[in-house]
């Protein structure tokens, strides 16, 4: 079977290092898409499989979901915190433009 390989993207993980995605296209034409086992044993070195010389051969990509899905759930608790953080904001500039117009506040 013939593979044609190229980069199509290039992804920046939150410590800065470079994650490439492969396209891989058969003789049929059809497109496969992975990361590249190099740049993500840079990441995390447990998220690749290695070959009898210990080079990074391929993905573990059943681990790389489940961090994938750890780290979303934590970006997504940080978003719900923010906007608590906003609402009780908002609710203490309402209070407080409400007492500038009551007189309670004096500039």
């Amino acid at each position: 079977m013939l593979l044609i390989q190229r980069d199509v993207a290039r992804s920046r993980h939150a410590s800065k290092i470079d994650v490439s995605i492969q396209e891989k296209i058969d003789s049929a034409g059809t497109s496969q898409f992975g990361l590249v086992a190099e740049d993500v044993e840079n990441i995390n070195p447990d998220l690749v499989v290695r070959d009898k010389e210990g080079k990074a051969y391929s993905v573990r990509y059943d681990q790389v979901n489940a961090m994938l899905l750890n780290e979303f759930l934590k970006e997504h608790r940080k978003m719900d915190e923010q906007g608590r953080k906003l609402q009780q904001q908002e609710t203490t500039m309402t209070q407080q433009t409400q007492g500038f117009r009551d007189g309670h506040y004096q500039a």
